[in-house]
């Protein structure tokens, strides 16, 4: 009989979560930061424009993220770059407790973490991906009131209200709390269904990218092509995948390809008369994860290009909660042990290939100092920092004096140069061009 470690509780495993997850965090705030819109759509709008606080961007709107970008403009851009990262991950965190939570401190759910870690690891520190973790809150209060057979508490019925205002995900990531009503019809339940479905209409632009008509659109194209080639959204159905490709695209593949197919797998058991507790539980779960998966490649067109990882993170929770339930006749400690060694292993191999990129970007960021009296318009003095690793990118960091008035947003089409950028809203940018530190508004 093998010795249980009783050391190994549930308390370390969630130590273990969350230090790795600030480990991470922590090299996200020195190599990562204001990764892709955290910079140009909160940072430089937030601090260089006289612009609304909050606004649409490609076609939704995301309250808490845009709140905490106004609430910290103007200060010191390396303590801008502190809350960011902070925000963020209190809401990832927060999502992995509850997700060890619902499945018991299962080993599965440690993996599954370690997944987003390796192959997602914005997702723990970056403000514009937190409405993904956000997402997964509602639905995990879902879960875990039904596996407990209770309606939502007061506490947690106030945090979903707030993460429904995080993106129009949370009408489908919401699915498990609208069970909950309907079964407990008790009041926090019912009033956190109801922001959900109110949250909707409200954080999507009407008559733009987040209409119904371009969804349906969009959604109509790229069902066509997914229908011609399978292999986009499995990835794992590729010719050849195990021969040609490294392990780690073996493990990104397959786990985007299995994750999904478990959404789809047990609403179908379901319908196939397999109707045990830990199933129904989960149907509510995975119709909420599939419809943000359709959802989410109704938002652009696929082209020949697979769905970002992104759109399979809900997926990807729910798989580690459908794989808790495979009960492993095993102490659970030992194997808690192991899921947290490959969870740290991976996360020292994301953070160790962060660190490759050096430091002069952040030193870049704790020396600028915002000047008292503020200098408004066109002529000042600014510089960019390209943290995305990409020439000409839209996500460079701007760092200077200036605020422009909305006065200046135009709609640009595609293939004009320019240095950075600010996003204004909808379509409507104000694309600058540096010559010799000095910043000049491109006009069309």
């Amino acid at each position: 009989m093998v010795p249980q470690l009783k050391v190994f509780s549930s308390y370390m495993v969630t130590f273990v979560v969350i230090a790795c997850a600030f480990w991470m965090a922590s090299f996200g705030f020195f190599f990562d930061f204001f990764r892709v819109e955290d910079a140009n759509v909160l940072f430089n709008r937030s601090n260089y424009t006289d612009l609304p606080p909050f606004f649409y961007y490609q076609g939704y709107a995301s309250i808490p993220a845009q709140l905490v970008a106004h609430i910290v403009a103007g200060t010191l851009p390396v303590f801008q770059s502190f809350i960011y990262i902070f925000s963020a991950l209190v809401i990832f965190c927060y999502m992995s407790v509850l997700l060890l939570r619902a499945t018991g401190f299962s080993p599965f759910a440690l993996l599954s973490i370690g997944v987003v870690f390796l192959f997602g690891r914005t997702f723990v520190y970056n403000l514009t991906y937190s409405l993904w973790p956000s997402a997964m809150v509602l639905s995990l209060f879902g879960y875990l009131a039904l596996r407990e057979d209770r309606g939502l508490k007061s506490n947690e019925a106030t945090i979903a209200c707030f993460l429904s205002l995080a993106s129009p995900l949370s009408l489908f990531s919401a699915i498990p709390i609208y069970v909950v009503a309907l079964k407990s019809r008790t009041v926090p339940s019912i009033l956190a269904a109801l922001a959900s479905v109110l949250a909707y209409p409200i954080l999507i632009e009407h008559g733009g990218r987040g209409g119904a008509e371009q969804l349906i659109s969009t959604l109509s194209s790229n069902f066509q092509i997914i229908s011609q080639s399978p292999s986009l959204i499995f990835p794992v159905l590729l010719d050849g995948f195990a021969v040609e490709r490294s392990f780690w695209a073996i493990l990104f593949g397959a786990t985007q390809s299995f994750a999904l197919i478990s959404t789809i797998l047990i609403p179908l058991l379901y319908i196939a008369g397999f109707r045990c507790k830990p199933i129904e539980d989960l149907v509510p779960f995975a119709v909420g994860c599939l419809c943000i998966f359709v959802l989410a490649i109704a938002s652009r067109n696929l082209g020949d290009r697979p769905p970002a990882f992104r759109y399979y993170f809900p997926s990807v929770i729910f798989f580690g909660a459908v794989l808790a339930q495979v009960k492993i006749n095993f102490p659970q400690s030992i194997l808690r042990l192991c899921g947290s060694v490959v969870l740290v292993f991976w996360t020292f191999e994301t953070t160790s290939m962060m660190a490759d990129r050096g430091l002069d970007n952040f030193f870049a960021l704790t020396e600028f100092k915002y000047n008292k009296s503020k200098l408004f318009g066109e002529g000042t003095a600014f510089f960019t920092i390209n943290n995305y690793n990409r020439p000409r990118s839209q996500f460079y960091i701007a760092l200077g004096n200036g605020t422009f008035s909305g006065d200046y947003c135009t709609q640009y089409g595609r293939g004009l140069e320019f240095d950075f950028q600010i996003f204004c809203s909808g379509s409507n940018v104000i694309l600058f061009s540096l010559d010799g530190g000095i910043v000049n508004v491109l006009r069309p």
